[in-house]
């Protein structure tokens, strides 16, 4: 069990530049009050996400994701990746989801690829910044099972 009461929580609460890749999550809980993922809390410039998984549970107030809560400062890739666990959030309106929490506004070129979701929320993303500008997004075909 994770849990910081400040948000953040994750394996890696901030990533830039990171690679994190052929990792995976059997169990376990990571809580904490906003931004809160099992792999990171906050990815940005250049960090990629790939060959992973997870089984955990992840909860927060707002803004949870299985493997990023929020993405920030462009040109991040999650791809290969899949996740089986349980994603919560306290309140309703919040930004949580199977994979990704929130797209900031600068996310430009954040790439989702080749990921699915098979946990208890059912959207990859939980909300987009409405001043992203991402044309790369979503890349092939994701699934989801419901």
């Amino acid at each position: 069990v994770m849990e910081l009461k400040l948000g953040y929580a994750g394996l890696f609460g901030y990533a830039t530049g990171a690679v994190i890749q052929n990792l995976g999550i059997e169990s376990g809980t990571v809580m904490g009050y906003t931004r809160s993922a099992a792999f990171a809390a906050v990815i940005q410039k250049g960090t990629v996400i790939r060959n992973c998984y997870n089984k955990a549970m992840v909860y927060a107030d707002t803004d949870s994701g299985a493997f990023v809560s929020m993405e920030s400062n462009a040109d991040a890739v999650v791809e290969n990746c899949y996740n089986m666990g349980v994603v919560n959030a306290k309140k309703r309106g919040n930004n949580s989801a199977g994979l990704i929490g929130y797209l900031a506004s600068d996310a430009t070129d954040f790439v989702l690829r080749n990921c699915y979701n098979v946990g208890n929320r059912y959207a990859f993303m939980g909300s987009v910044n409405h001043r992203c500008r991402n044309r790369k997004l979503l890349q092939r075909r994701h699934r989801e099972h419901h």
